[in-house]
């Protein structure tokens, strides 16, 4: 059964850049959806995947 992570995170691009967002990610497990974000992130802003950190990672209920 798919769960819903909401996740905040950033990036350091360099030592003036720094992207931040948070992303809402169906998974299975958080460690799951730490997995996706970083992959997705890393793809569409063109970044290696060390440089993608997770600040908090929560579990949404669906009532």
């Amino acid at each position: 059964m798919s769960k819903s992570f909401r996740i905040a995170w950033h990036a350091v691009i360099d030592e003036e850049s720094i992207l931040e967002g948070r992303s809402l990610v169906q998974a299975d497990s958080d460690q799951a959806a730490a997995s996706k974000l970083i992959y997705e992130k890393s793809t569409e802003y063109r970044l290696r995947q060390q440089w993608v950190m997770i600040d908090s990672l929560i579990e949404l209920v669906n009532e």
